[in-house]
């Protein structure tokens, strides 16, 4: 599938098992928008899922986008750690078909439940708009789904 951002296209190919999710009604406690894209498995529609945004961003412009990802690396380190959860927040580059990212990796915990999850958050910067892919996941089977169709998507 092609998306359009902007003067260019993003191609990306959605999983096997997985699908889109076509009513965008969840609001991204960052931003408020509405997602790009929702890609997710119909048992599991709680975890294992990619979601994408791509918009105007105050931060990205008044930080840059350095700054902007270390700031969420502190954001999600609070918001994370909580009586009900505890995470461990990580923050690399990764350059993914000629595209550099920030890739914050939050490896949370349910205390009550001792259930563990993954959050990976790919943040890079496209015409000069925010460009942000999230994958959740809480097994490596999906993990890896997830994670090959967005490392072979591509811009054109």
């Amino acid at each position: 599938m092609k998306i359009q951002l902007d003067s260019i296209h993003w191609n990306y190919q959605v999983p096997e098992e997985f699908e889109i999710k076509l009513e965008n009604y969840i609001v991204d406690f960052l931003g408020g928008k509405n997602p790009l894209l929702e890609v997710y498995k119909p048992e599991e529609s709680h975890v294992n899922f990619l979601k994408v945004n791509y918009q105007e961003s105050h931060n990205l412009k008044s930080l840059t986008l350095d700054i902007y990802a270390f700031t969420l690396v502190e954001a999600y380190k609070k918001g994370y750690n909580t009586e009900a959860f505890s995470a461990e927040v990580q923050l690399e580059r990764k350059t993914i078909q000629n595209q550099d990212y920030y890739l914050i990796r939050s490896q949370i915990l349910h205390k009550e439940s001792n259930y563990q999850y993954v959050s990976d958050v790919y943040l890079a910067e496209i015409l000069e708009k925010e460009f942000m892919v999230t994958i959740t996941y809480d097994n490596d089977e999906d993990k890896q789904k997830l994670e090959d169709s967005f490392f072979n998507s591509y811009f054109s």
